[in-house]
């Protein structure tokens, strides 16, 4: 017999009368602190995970805005398609796009551009679907056959003054450009979605 077995008196306790109780309380016990050890590594682990997709996307964004900044689109486009749930963040980031810069062709689907100066940039063939243009500026911007089709917070002052020939656009916004002035357009395709 075990020394745990022995009683405080000196006098032995047989196996059989061990309290089972107390074991399953120990094992209980046992259970709950490897439950709340394997809780604790997975929440520590999910929050570094988090940590660490926040920071891959942030450093996307960055370099996704140096290769806008470059207007090289074509390597622009490739970085989409090799991280096809990225949806670029490029709110709050004030000129970032050189006056007049060549933009034909960019995937910018879904991508915040609130606040932006898209200004004289050139958006020929570009997909803009689903982009956010909250307070964005647009002066003699050309959208030529571009993909309006569920972009949001677009407003006719906004358009005011842009070129926008071919372009698609949802039937919803339709009174945008019945309401902008100085818009220069032709051959609008209205798409119900």
């Amino acid at each position: 017999m075990s020394d745990s077995n022995k009683r405080l008196d000196g006098g032995q306790v047989s196996e059989a009368s061990t309290s089972p109780t107390a074991e399953a309380r120990q094992s209980k016990v046992t259970d709950g602190i490897v439950t709340a050890v394997q809780a604790t590594a997975e929440a520590v682990g999910g929050a570094v995970a988090e940590e660490e997709q926040e920071s891959f996307k942030q450093q996307l964004n960055f370099q996704g805005f140096t290769l806008l900044k470059a207007g090289e689109v074509r390597k622009f486009n490739m970085l989409r398609d090799e991280n096809p749930t990225w949806y670029p963040d490029f709110s709050g980031v004030n000129n970032f796009f050189d006056v007049g810069v060549n933009l034909s062709g960019i995937n910018l689907n879904g991508v915040n551009l609130s606040g932006a100066n898209l200004s004289r940039v050139d958006f020929c063939t570009a997909d803009l679907s689903g982009a956010d243009f909250l307070k964005a500026k647009f002066f003699m911007t050309s959208l030529y056959v571009a993909k309006l089709s569920g972009a949001k917070n677009l407003t006719p002052e906004q358009l005011s003054g842009t070129f926008l020939f071919n372009a698609r656009i949802d039937a919803s916004q339709k009174p945008l450009l019945e309401k902008a002035s100085r818009l220069i357009m032709e051959s609008i395709e209205i798409t119900d979605k």
